[in-house]
């Protein structure tokens, strides 16, 4: 009986463990791709200001 429980709770806190380890993997991956997003939308934004610069310097 002793054995089962102990054998139930350490699995119980393993599963436990990667599910943290995971969910803060998975978090610092969206962050990421968050900051990726970002700098893509940037990107293109400075892309149309250069081109409209281009096309008339002094407007």
């Amino acid at each position: 009986m002793q054995k089962s429980i102990c054998l139930i709770l350490t699995i119980f806190l393993t599963i436990l463990i990667l599910a943290c380890l995971s969910a803060w993997i998975y978090s610092k991956d969206m962050f990421f791709l968050g900051v990726g997003v970002l700098l893509t939308i940037a990107l293109i934004l400075v892309g149309l200001e250069l081109k409209k610069i281009k096309k008339d310097p002094f407007s």
